[in-house]
């Protein structure tokens, strides 16, 4: 007598497997939202720190410059929902603006007045620049994938230099040890013949 028949059993796996797929699917769709709105976070965190610094009175709420990073940082957290957002757009928009003669100026003269801002300020946008430079990258799995091999490079890199480094030192202590011995040999052949 069998515990389950052969359709009781293709039926239970069916079951099973129709349930796993559905936990899987769940994982995942909640894994990307989820990851979604975790790379939002930095961007917000930057959008608060332009904020802080009006509140701080570093700069005007009025000045251009702080309403060009405000008005950007919010764009950059509406645009990471969406497919608009990924580094091909970024790349096509950068070529875009280097065809641009204004553009140099316009950069130029944007570098310069930001020099001439608080340091806070400044640091604000370091912290929006780097925020964007990291959405970029996490929504892109092949940069993610060539910097994840990068950093591990760098590791296994150091790991042979050190590994090396550690080679000659036991190099250096084998060829110690033959040359005290040859020294004894030699102090041995003096003491004899002597």
């Amino acid at each position: 007598m069998t515990f389950f028949n052969d359709y009781e059993l293709i039926l239970l796996i069916t079951i099973i497997s129709i349930l796993f797929v559905i936990f899987i699917s769940y994982r995942i769709f909640v894994y990307f939202i989820y990851r979604q709105r975790k790379i939002t976070y930095p961007l917000f965190n930057a959008r608060d720190k332009l904020i802080q610094c009006v509140a701080n009175e570093a700069i005007s709420k009025e000045d251009p410059l702080f309403l060009l990073f405000y008005k950007s940082s919010n764009e950059l957290i509406n645009a990471v929902h969406t497919d608009f957002f990924t580094i091909t757009t970024f790349i096509k928009s950068v070529r875009k603006l280097e065809n641009d003669k204004h553009f140099k100026e316009k950069n130029k003269k944007l570098i310069k007045d930001l020099k001439k801002k608080a340091l806070q300020f400044q640091e604000a946008v370091n912290l929006l620049i780097s925020a964007t430079q990291n959405v970029l990258i996490q929504k892109n799995l092949l940069l993610r994938f060539i910097i994840q091999f990068i950093e591990h490079s760098i590791h296994l890199t150091k790991a042979i230099k050190k590994l090396y480094s550690n080679n000659k030192k036991v190099q250096y202590i084998v060829n110690q040890k033959a040359n005290y011995q040859e020294y004894k040999k030699l102090q041995k052949f003096k003491e004899a013949t002597a």
